[in-house]
Order: C-alpha cells, then sequence, then structure tokens
C-alpha cells in the first residue's frame, strides 16, 4: 500500500516507511541498442521504451516521482521536437507532433506517478532550448524550465541552443518543494562565483534540487560544493553514470535498492535507483 508521496514498506521491505521516495534513472547509456532501427535518429524512440518502461516500473515499487537525465539521455543525437509542454497542458494528446514529451505525459498517467524529464525543444520562432518538463500523476505539465547556463558547445553559433532568460522554477512534488537545475547549471556558480541562482531556488522555499546531467561532470563532487554553498541536498541524474543523492550534510542517504530495466534490445546497464528524499529543513529564506 502506498500514501501519497510516501513510501510503504509493502513493495521494498526493510525500508523507511514514512519518508518520501523517487526513483533516479541511473547508468543508462542512450546509445547502447543491438537494433538497427535505434541507430541515428532512431535512438530517441528507442530511449523512450527504456524511460516508459523506467516510469511503470517506479509506480510499481511505489515511488513517489521519478527523475531522468539531460535530453540526451532521449536524443543523444541532439534531435528537437516541437514545444507542447506549457504549463497546465496535456501533451498526451500531441503524440504526431512531439511523441517524446506525449510518450512521457502517456506513461506518467498510466502509471499515475509524476515524472521529472528533460527534452531539447522547439519554440514556434525555431529557437532550440534544452528544457526541464514535469508531468504530475495526471500526465498534465505542472512546471517547465529552459536552461539559462548553456555548455560553451550548446550555445548558437557553436550549438544549436539558446540560452533562456526564464526565471529559476521550483515545484511541488509529492508535497515536497523542488527546484530545478539543468547539467552545466549546477558547475557553472563554482567556475564564476555566481551562485545567484540557487540562492533563488533556496529563496523560493526549494527543499530539494533536482539536477538533470547530460554527462562528464563530476556529480558527487559537484554535488558536495553545490550542498555546501546553497545548503540544499542534491539529488542527479546523468548518462552513463550513476545517479547522485547528497543530503544536506553532504551525506548519501541509504539508497534501498536497485533495480535493472529490461527493454528489447537494450544492452546498456540502466537501472532505478530507488532511495529515500533527502530534504532541507525548512527556515528563513535565503537571500541571493
Amino acid at each position: 500500500m502506498r500514501a501519497k508521496g510516501l513510501w510503504s514498506v509493502g513493495p521494498v521491505a526493510g525500508l523507511a516507511i514514512t519518508a518520501p521516495r523517487l526513483a533516479v534513472l541511473s547508468d543508462h547509456d542512450p546509445r547502447a541498442w543491438s537494433n538497427s532501427s535505434c541507430a541515428g535518429a532512431g535512438a530517441s524512440a528507442c530511449n523512450l521504451r527504456l524511460y516508459q518502461a523506467a516510469i511503470a516500473t517506479s509506480a510499481a515499487v511505489g515511488a513517489s516521482f521519478i527523475l531522468f537525465p539531460e535530453a540526451y539521455g532521449l536524443s543523444p543525437g541532439k534531435e528537437t521536437e516541437p514545444w507542447v509542454s506549457e504549463v497546465g497542458s496535456l501533451p498526451c494528446a500531441a503524440s504526431r507532433d512531439a511523441p517524446l514529451q506525449s510518450g512521457i505525459a502517456c506513461a506518467a498517467a498510466a502509471a499515475r506517478v509524476p515524472v521529472v524529464a528533460n527534452i531539447f525543444a522547439r519554440l514556434s520562432n525555431g529557437t532550440a532550448q534544452i528544457r526541464d518538463v514535469v508531468f504530475d500523476a495526471s500526465g498534465a505539465v505542472i512546471a517547465s524550465y529552459a536552461k539559462r547556463h548553456l555548455f560553451p558547445n550548446e550555445a548558437w553559433p557553436v550549438g544549436e541552443f539558446s540560452a533562456s532568460k526564464e526565471a529559476p522554477v521550483t515545484v511541488e512534488i509529492a508535497g515536497v518543494r523542488c527546484g530545478l537545475l539543468i547539467c552545466f547549471e549546477g558547475v557553472y556558480p563554482d567556475l564564476t562565483r555566481d551562485w545567484s541562482q540557487l540562492l533563488e531556488l533556496r529563496r523560493q522555499g526549494a527543499e530539494v534540487l533536482l539536477w538533470s546531467v547530460g554527462g562528464d561532470v563530476p556529480l558527487r563532487l559537484a554535488g558536495e560544493r553545490i550542498v555546501k554553498e546553497v545548503g540544499l541536498p542534491v539529488v542527479a541524474s546523468m548518462d552513463r553514470a550513476s545517479a547522485a543523492i547528497i543530503g544536506a550534510a553532504g551525506t548519501l542517504p541509504r539508497p534501498g535498492r536497485s533495480l535493472p530495466l529490461s527493454v528489447p534490445g537494450y544492452t546498456g546497464a540502466a537501472s532505478l535507483l530507488l532511495a529515500a528524499l533527502p530534504l532541507a529543513r525548512r527556515g528563513p529564506a535565503a537571500t541571493a
């Protein structure tokens, strides 16, 4: 049995009963497919199947929600699709125009579990962005956020993406106020000494930072720096690397279980890490 936002003892015996728990995609290689149809642009559809399996599995074991890596985990070739996931929308109905957004939204609704995903989106003016999108258990979009600080090879004109000027975003998921962070944004403050984005998430009441990462980031080291400077715990999912969960004191909470994911044609070692959700104690909001 599972109460909303709580982990129950039924699916995973021996874990704490009352703490919110989450599932994090771990060690996913988005190119690890034996099927020829999964090469090149076809990788997106294949990775979507793995994401859908992960969502269904997270619901089956009673996770409160699931976190995915940056959009390279879905589209390693950086293909974009039209943005159809404005807050309040139901992308499950938009499968022809945006199969990735639609497929994730439909999976969230079918499993009745919230999802934090990331996609390469193309706006109506032709601008391409790297966007977080948060679906609730009905498949409705409850938050979205576009990456503000791009890695140099992502930014136009060298890369194809445009940096966003959107304000930092927090969203309540399973009763927890979560701050959204995308890849280089977790490293940028340590390089520039500009912590304003993360401090704003704290000011908005974030209890934990959900960090979707594309690759080549030392998650543990960078996460510990974030915890030290901002005082917020970090949960991170990154391609081809183990997920990282770092508590507010820089400690790793008891992870619970790691469940391997099996999808026909997939040859990688993707798994779901199931863990207690580390939360910052609520207190006076920090100022940037």
